[in-house]
């Protein structure tokens, strides 16, 4: 292997490792309720396999189980949603493992877990022409920044 090549191996373990580090596992409250079709484009016996975001353990006790499981697969899709990296998750519905993902190009087969994607909706906002002065009131109108008066 040349010094090039090695050198591109290492960079690529410090970014996994990197990577690593940022996850967080969260235990997270579970949803009240699951809205009318929240569900309906899930992927059932499917894993979105790498490219992990954070892990959450959704804590959801329902006395009907087919209830408990959508409650988690929402949960879990809720939380995709709110977090704006977030593309893809994979949820274990028995254990309550939640996997939110930066996307789901790895995706494969796997008999205990469901998957999704989901699609953050940006919405524009147009800015005015005018400006009234009293809006702006309190508004910060001098920075120091480096020494530079801005």
């Amino acid at each position: 292997m040349t010094s090039s090549g090695a050198g591109l191996l290492f960079s690529m373990i410090v970014v996994r490792v990197a990577r690593a580090e940022v996850q967080t596992l969260q235990h997270v409250k579970p949803l009240a309720s699951v809205p009318r079709g929240f569900l309906a484009d899930v992927m059932e016996h499917h894993d979105c396999w790498g490219s992990d975001l954070a892990q959450l353990v959704i804590h959801a006790n329902h006395p009907h189980d087919e209830m408990r499981r959508d409650v988690v697969l929402s949960t879990c899709r809720s939380a995709c949603l709110a977090n704006a990296g977030c593309r893809a998750w994979t949820c274990t519905p028995d254990s309550g493992g939640c996997w939110l993902k930066y996307g789901c190009q790895n995706g494969k087969a796997s008999p205990n877990k469901v998957s999704g994607l989901v699609e953050h909706k940006i919405e524009h906002v147009q800015a005015p022409n005018i400006v009234d002065p009293a809006d702006l009131a309190g508004v910060l109108t001098t920075q120091i920044v480096g020494g530079t008066t801005l």
